[in-house]
């Protein structure tokens, strides 16, 4: 299975966000495999690691424009280096969403 980047930045298709992945791990309640993802403003996000790469078929807007997309959910937009930099909010905020979200 294809797996994303750790700190590698992925354009989501839809609303064209970037986003760097945090890491990959296992659900603990239901063992699948999930990425843990972070967007600009530091928010902690988690999706099924097979949905990730999933080919995906919907119109979306771009340009005001109704288009239909067919291709990966997320497309690979560069790598971080594991800086979080001012893109993805301060480190202090991230490790505070990631606590909060997983009830810590």
């Amino acid at each position: 299975m294809k797996t994303p980047r750790i700190n590698g930045l992925y354009r989501h298709f839809r609303n064209r966000k970037i986003y760097r992945v945090a890491g990959i791990g296992k659900d603990e309640a239901t063992q699948e495999t999930k990425v843990a993802y972070v967007d600009n403003e530091g928010e902690l996000w988690f999706r099924k690691i097979e949905l990730w790469f999933e080919e995906v078929n919907e119109m979306i807007e771009v340009d005001g424009h109704k288009v239909n997309y067919v291709g990966p959910r997320f497309i690979e937009a560069g790598e971080s280096n594991g800086i979080i930099g001012p893109l993805f909010g301060s480190p202090s905020r991230t490790a505070a969403v990631g606590r909060s979200r997983r009830g810590l």
